[in-house]
């Protein structure tokens, strides 16, 4: 079966994301610093131009898989720095540990 195309900084326009090369910068240096390791986090921001979605920082959670009380801890410690910061948490992150693991079509939606 053939694999989608992996969502690069320039596509995200085409999914109404807006993303700053900041939080860009930070979800690959977190997948790159656990190259072994399933990795992920949050993305904070609010509404974007055109009523789509601005990622304007992220949050590194986990190198690990998360488990529920750790994920729900760190979701409480996230949800105490958008209060003070006015942000919203607006989505998350998860890269693979194996390179050949891919998302299906449908999953991206």
């Amino acid at each position: 079966p053939q694999s989608p195309p992996s969502l690069r900084m320039s596509d995200s326009a085409a999914y109404g994301l807006e993303l700053a090369p900041e939080a860009y910068a930070k979800i690959i240096l977190h997948a790159a610093q656990h190259p072994s390791r399933p990795v992920c986090g949050l993305m904070l921001g609010g509404e974007g131009a055109g009523g789509g979605v601005s990622v304007e920082e992220c949050v590194a959670l986990f190198h690990s898989y998360p488990m529920g009380p750790m994920l729900e801890l760190a979701l409480m410690q996230v949800d105490e720095v958008c209060k003070t910061s006015k942000k919203d948490i607006v989505g998350c992150y998860w890269a693979n540990e194996l390179l050949e693991d891919t998302v299906r079509r449908a999953e991206m939606r």
